[in-house]
């Protein structure tokens, strides 16, 4: 019967996504054993300490209650100083963490570059990563944890980290810089009633994507033009890791095109650029990339591709006159964005922000400044080592510029 073919074909696939999970952390293991780098084996916390910063970490409750985790960098390593240190938000993107802004040296990390220049770090995890799988009631083995997507970031994560840093701080104004996802909860959020802008001194959007329908993400534009993403829903619609045997089989004409391509999961997810990267630590890049997501999370990002919008999450018809009262989810007003300084800093070989995306939302959003660099990739943005020479000097003139505390 369909049914039980339906239901062979699910025990295959579970079995063989087990096996090839089980294989990945016994590759890791490996690694570690052989790495000389020690980065590698690091956690987060570890990765700030190693390099002689001081660290303290906070949890925060959602008002829908997820408990977030944050990372604080108070000061850099010369010390606290007298003079005032104004507090500054990371925000990581899809499929990751904090760790991000870490994994470079520390002239190369933007979060330390920033300790360093006198602010007050706080890196923040989204619901559902691994810094941030909890919830006041729910299990992340319940299917109820994962019913979100970047929307609920942007209605409740934001102001619940906001409310963190501002409580411990005494600051009337944060800094928000958002990389990838990181940008698009703080879009959403921006354009909503329940805005955050007159809480913000900058919004420093990095490798930013609101509008996405020209990206050229083999994963993102995959699922999105082939309906891929209600497979994945079909599959496991609990929460979403990207294994090489999980996207054979959601795109397996693109892997078998190119052999080896899905055993490279940043390639699939983002792309990147060989020559703009520091090779000698991929290692470390993959040892703390990819995280975990919902699976609804990235039907949101294949929405976006799908229908040129950018929108709240799509649950069909009948599911949007129940959620919404009408059958198209509402979208986000991105010209009501006003009250803050917003910065979009993008690469013109970004395989998730394209750069046609980019500039339509610098179109709608008013007052807003664009900055294209050339020759920069999606992940440029946090691992690149030459930032501190190009977007990172930006970065730290556009805070000092608008510099409040």
């Amino acid at each position: 019967s369909t049914q039980s073919t339906w239901g062979h074909f699910l025990s295959v696939y579970f079995f063989f996504d087990s096996a090839m999970r089980i294989l990945l952390l016994l590759l890791a293991v490996v690694v570690y054993a052989h790495a000389l780098e020690p980065d590698v084996n690091r956690t987060g916390a570890e990765l700030i300490t190693s390099k002689g910063y001081p660290l303290s970490t906070f949890k925060v409750t959602t008002d829908d209650g997820y408990i977030l985790t944050l990372f604080r960098i108070p000061h850099g390593r010369a010390g606290m100083g007298t003079a005032a240190r104004p507090p500054v938000v990371l925000q990581h993107g899809f499929l990751d963490s904090s760790d991000t802004w870490v994994l470079n040296l520390a002239n190369e990390s933007l979060a330390f570059l920033l300790a360093d220049a006198g602010f007050d770090v706080w890196m923040s995890n989204s619901r559902g990563n691994k810094y941030s799988m909890a919830h006041k009631k729910l299990s992340p083995k319940s299917i109820a944890f994962w019913r979100f997507s970047w929307a609920e970031m942007g209605d409740f994560d934001v102001p619940a980290v906001l409310d963190l840093v501002q409580k411990e701080t005494g600051a009337d104004k944060v800094a928000w810089i958002g990389h990838s996802q990181g940008s698009t909860q703080m879009f959403a959020n921006l354009a909503t009633e329940n805005s955050v802008a007159d809480r913000l001194s900058i919004f420093i959007a990095v490798g930013p994507v609101a509008y996405i329908y020209h990206c050229k993400s083999l994963l993102i534009e995959g699922l999105g033009r082939l309906d891929g993403d209600k497979l994945v829903h079909l599959l496991d619609p609990y929460d979403f890791l990207p294994t090489s045997k999980l996207l054979e089989t959601l795109l397996p004409d693109i892997c078998s095109a190119s052999p080896g391509l899905c055993d490279d999961v940043m390639a699939i997810v983002a792309g990147y650029d060989k020559k703009t990267l520091n090779m000698t630590r991929w290692p470390v890049y993959v040892s703390h990339f990819p995280t975990s997501i919902s699976t609804r999370d990235l039907e949101h990002w294949a929405q976006g591709v799908r229908h040129d919008r950018f929108q709240r999450y799509d649950y069909g018809l009948l599911g949007n006159l129940e959620k919404y009262g009408k059958t198209r989810p509402p979208q986000y007003n991105l010209s009501a964005i006003t009250g803050v300084p917003v910065h979009l800093l993008y690469g013109d070989k970004d395989d998730l922000g394209d750069v046609k995306d980019v500039q339509r939302a610098l179109k709608e959003i008013p007052g807003s400044v664009g900055t294209l660099y050339k020759n920069t990739a999606h992940v440029d943005f946090t691992w690149g080592p030459n930032g501190a020479k190009t977007f990172y000097k930006h970065i730290l003139q556009l805070l000092a510029r608008h510099r409040a505390a």
